[in-house]
């Protein structure tokens, strides 16, 4: 089985993710060029090769109107110290960092919802007008307003995509707009989004959803995810990292903070994450064909990337004849699933040592005998049976019905045979 993993010991935003599988492409060109092509406004799409930390890697960059979208946006919706990409967020973080606190909790994260009200004010605060007086940080202004889901999928439909791949995006935008409403109390469909339904939002979510399609993995595999920690500061005060909706996204699913401060993943990273994967585990037993490795911009106390590995799962690594035994095959050795069959004995350590002979000689992979750490005088033999599951049964009876033995252990173990 064609397998994908994601390592996301470093979070995970959409920049880092749409590098790690554009850097598994043998050519990335026709990507690129399909990344320009979709007929997005002003959107600019770029990769290039970059080195963090003696790590090689692929970094992503999507202007609009030549510029890239600073901190704040639909990548990671907060202005904060010490967020995750430089690209997507810190020159904003310094620029309007006097305007800060003045901002409500859905001005930060660039989603706005019924209950704001059309004038986006609400009293005690600041009107939405006083919030948008610096214009390049505030482009939803400039591009005339906010977007619903219906909006978007208009907007979706009309890309130079396939069907499927529209589907996919759509889908993400409805995982975080559902997660917006069970943050906040919104039903989804009244989820206005600004930042998020600008055309570089549109092409971030694209990218990897086209990556995808091209790749074509048929099982994905995440990582626990690292989710930094912290607080963005609002108007209301301090919220937690990971976001509402971030964290409302990741519901169920593993995750952990880490030690090192500041948001490591983003919502758009969360909801691609939670639209593809299969399962959220540790990297399976696979042959790895290709490595990916997608780099973030900000430079962190370690190589701040999410990487990929693509290749075939255990599955596809079974020869014919250990598809029939249960084990497969990989580079000259063979892992198989056995089991342990363990029991006390009241026979002399010879007539115990008869048993495992028997037992070998009636096909277990291999049989022994010890004795026990008794502290007392008399040490009884303890008997061992190793034997695949289609002679575990078998081994059962015949210990039970050869033996004085009166209760079995087993345990389950891998056996590597050269």
């Amino acid at each position: 089985m064609k397998t994908l993993f994601f390592e996301c010991s470093m979070g995970a935003t959409g920049y880092k993710l749409i590098g790690a599988l554009a850097d598994l492409l043998p050519d990335k060109q026709p990507f690129i060029q399909s990344m320009n092509s979709l007929g997005l406004p002003g959107i600019s799409f770029s990769a290039q090769d970059a080195v963090m930390y003696g790590v090689s890697g692929t970094r992503i960059s999507i202007k609009s109107g030549g510029k890239e979208r600073s901190k704040g946006s639909p990548h990671s919706y907060h202005s904060f110290h010490g967020s995750d990409d430089k690209s997507e967020s810190e020159e904003h973080h310094h620029s309007h960092s006097h305007h800060r606190r003045k901002k409500k909790w859905y001005d930060i994260f660039g989603i706005f919802s019924k209950h704001s009200g059309d004038s986006h004010s609400h009293s005690g605060h600041h009107s939405h007008s006083e919030h948008h007086s610096h214009t390049e940080h505030h482009s939803h202004s400039e591009s005339g307003g906010y977007k619903k889901l219906s909006d978007l999928k208009t907007s979706i439909d009309s890309l130079e995509l396939s069907e499927k791949v529209k589907k996919d995006i759509t889908d993400v935008y409805m995982i975080i707009a559902e997660a917006y409403g069970k943050a906040h109390g919104v039903a989804p469909e009244q989820v206005r989004f600004y930042e998020l339904g600008e055309n570089d939002a549109v092409a971030e979510i694209a990218g990897f959803c086209l990556l995808m399609d091209m790749l074509a993995p048929e099982n994905v595999v995440v990582s626990p995810v690292r989710l930094g920690f912290g607080h963005v500061y609002t108007a209301q005060g301090a919220l937690p990292i990971p976001s509402p909706e971030t964290s409302y996204i990741l519901l169920g699913l593993p995750t952990y903070g880490g030690h090192i401060e500041g948001e490591l993943c983003s919502c758009i990273g969360a909801a691609l994450l939670k639209k593809y994967a299969d399962d959220f585990n540790d990297m399976p037993l696979m042959k790895t064909e290709r490595i990916g490795c997608g780099l973030g911009r900000q430079e962190l106390e370690k190589a701040n990337c999410v990487r990929t590995f693509l290749g075939e799962s255990a599955d596809e690594l079974k020869t014919p004849a250990a598809k029939e035994q249960g084990s497969i095959y990989i580079s000259g050795r063979s892992t198989q699933q056995t089991y342990s069959l363990v029991c006390v004995l009241k026979e002399t350590p010879e007539k115990a040592a008869e048993a495992a002979e028997m037992l070998t000689a009636s096909g277990a992979a291999e049989a022994y005998t010890t004795l026990s750490a008794d502290s007392r005088k008399k040490r009884k033999p303890v008997l061992t049976c190793i034997c695949g599951e289609d002679k575990r049964e078998e081994m059962k009876k015949l210990i039970f019905s050869n033996t004085s033995a009166v209760r079995i252990t087993e345990h389950i173990c891998s056996e590597i045979i050269k």
